[in-house]
């Protein structure tokens, strides 16, 4: 493979990678709100949670 088709397929990767993480995180930020309500705890505690899982 030639230098072109390398930096290709890297530039290919980091943009899927940044989709995929763009992706975990409205996930995440989306399921907030479902969490609250299903365990009964408070903001805090869920934001708590989700500074963990995206750390």
């Amino acid at each position: 493979m030639n230098e072109n088709t390398n930096r290709l397929m890297v530039t290919v990767a980091v943009m899927l990678s940044a989709i995929m993480v763009l992706l975990d995180m409205t996930i995440a930020n989306v399921s907030l709100p479902h969490m609250m309500g299903a365990l009964g705890v408070t903001s805090e505690q869920v934001t708590c949670s989700h500074v963990l899982f995206d750390g």
